[in-house]
């Protein structure tokens, strides 16, 4: 009967760390993707930004051109001020958005780099686990020799006490 080796706890833990590696690599994978997402959101939400910032010019250039034309009515006055509010409106909100979607970005970046730092404790771990396999095994190697040479030399010994005694 073959006798278990005292490393095979070891690499049965080694086996079950390094399918917890590979989640750990699938859960970066997705939280690489969801930041990559993330990024395109704040990317697409500055652009909004931008946009209603040029809106913005576009209806301030329009007024200064009123103001100093030969005739500004009051109304007209009123509605371009208006207007000029509602674009302060959406560009504040547009600010808002980036500002939550950046926070998204800072938050999927943090969650990633906690798996990353998981991964390489997982690692440390691993390479620890499998020194001490590697070293029970080369220490259970030695008492097999040991125990094979000593064997062997009592072999020679009783061969000799043999001999000589017949």
């Amino acid at each position: 009967m073959k006798r278990k080796r005292r490393s095979s706890v070891w690499r049965a833990l080694i086996e079950a760390k390094t399918r917890e590696r590979r989640r750990v690599e699938a859960d970066i994978e997705a939280a690489q993707a969801a930041l990559a997402e993330a990024q395109a959101v704040v990317e697409a939400r500055e652009d909004a930004l931008r946009q209603a910032e040029q809106r913005m010019d576009a209806h301030l250039r329009s007024m200064d051109d009123l103001t100093t034309g030969p005739s500004l009515t009051a109304q007209a006055y009123l509605q371009y001020d208006a207007y000029r509010m509602q674009l302060d409106g959406a560009i504040a909100q547009a600010e808002q958005a980036v500002a939550a979607a950046q926070g998204v970005v800072a938050e999927r970046e943090a969650a990633l780099q906690a798996q990353r730092r998981r991964l390489a404790r997982l690692d440390a771990m691993l390479e620890r686990c499998r020194e001490t396999a590697d070293r029970l095994d080369r220490k259970e190697d030695a008492e097999r020799e040991l125990a094979t040479e000593e064997e062997a030399v009592e072999a020679i010994l009783a061969r000799a006490r043999y001999t000589t005694t017949h």
